[in-house]
């Protein structure tokens, strides 16, 4: 086998973990149906060479790279974990900053447009959920789990966090740490709607809420005095559920073993691709595959034109809402046409 070096020009579509031993991974890396057994240092093959820049895979072939351990281990068990990133193809978009500001003293005449970040070093897309809709079968929640609370609400001139999965039962407390009042305002489907005016530099976090059912989808929040601030919390009644950080990154620990189906979710563009995983039994073999999502401006192009029909087909083609949305789609296209 070739020893690869950290700073190697590796063209890889797709790596798998064959064997770790004594320190080394032994990896087969894919290039459509092209392959090669190499092996690496554990140190040499870390995410964190990739963030520092010494390692730069070609960008446009880099589907999975990323692998801490092969085995994880929670009170000296082995327990499963389904790794991947969500990974943008093509230029990145700008997009326009937030204007009519209230409050403009405080958080400026414009305010930078966050619906969609995007690592441009990485291609990773952040914000992205990545979870179970069901319970698997045969899982039974932990009776004596302490959920410990957490912590959402006003910081500079956003939400934050911007996305995040909780548990029913799971306290959220809110904060604001700007010095102007704010608001918290959401409409679940299947729980009872928030609308909380928080004072302003208050970070008691005595306000808050507890979601008692679990939701299908990811719940929208918004500020009804800020109207650009906003933000999706997505309340689970299991543990399998996550969204991506920073860089793309997912990690989903403790499934059971056997076939499961990931929903993919992301604010702009809706439901993504689903994921399917097979895990194997931890104890005896270690999961040993990266998964990927690809998006593009083109999913958001294929995402609109599907909301376009579907008004279209409720409103008419003259609705102030179709008339917005084509707008949009034409924005999209001249995107995806690589023209940013």
């Amino acid at each position: 086998m070739e020893r690869v070096s950290a700073q190697s020009d590796i063209r890889i579509l797709m790596a798998e973990i064959t064997d770790v031993v004594g320190g080394i991974y032994r990896l087969r890396l894919s290039q459509g149906k092209v392959a090669e057994d190499v092996e690496m240092s554990q140190a040499g093959f870390r995410w964190e060479l990739l963030e520092a820049g010494v390692w730069h895979p070609p960008e446009a072939l880099v589907r999975a790279y990323w692998h801490p351990t092969p085995t994880f281990r929670r009170n000296g068990r082995a327990v499963s974990q389904v790794l991947g990133r969500v990974v943008w193809d093509g230029p990145v978009p700008k997009l326009p900053p937030h204007t009519n500001i209230r409050d403009a003293y405080l958080f400026g005449k414009t305010v930078p447009n966050d619906r969609l970040q995007i690592n441009e070093k990485l291609r990773g897309v952040a914000n992205v959920f990545v979870y179970l809709k069901k319970a698997p079968k045969g899982y039974e929640p932990d009776k004596n789990e302490k959920l410990k609370p957490v912590q959402f609400g006003l910081e500079g001139r956003s939400f934050k966090p911007r996305s995040m999965v909780v548990r029913t039962g799971q306290r959220i407390q809110f904060i604001n740490k700007v010095a102007t009042a704010g608001n918290v305002h959401a409409m679940p489907m299947k729980n009872s709607e928030t609308n909380m005016v928080l004072k302003a530099g208050d970070v008691s976090g005595t306000a808050g809420r507890e979601y008692k059912r679990a939701e299908a989808i990811p719940v929208r929040v918004t500020s009804d005095f800020h109207p650009w601030m906003r933000a999706y919390q997505l309340p689970l009644d299991h543990p399998f559920g996550t969204t991506t950080d920073s860089a793309g990154r997912f990690i989903i620990r403790g499934l059971p073993p056997g076939e499961h189906t990931l929903s993919v979710w992301h604010e702009m563009f809706g439901w993504l691709p689903e994921i399917k995983v097979t895990v194997p039994d931890a104890d005896k073999t270690p999961n040993r595959k990266l998964y990927a999502v690809r998006i593009s401006a083109k999913t958001k192009v294929d995402a609109l034109k599907r909301s376009i029909a579907v008004l279209r087909e409720r409103f008419g083609e003259r609705h102030p809402q179709v008339v917005a949305k084509k707008k949009e789609l034409a924005e999209w296209e001249t995107r995806a046409a690589g023209k940013n």
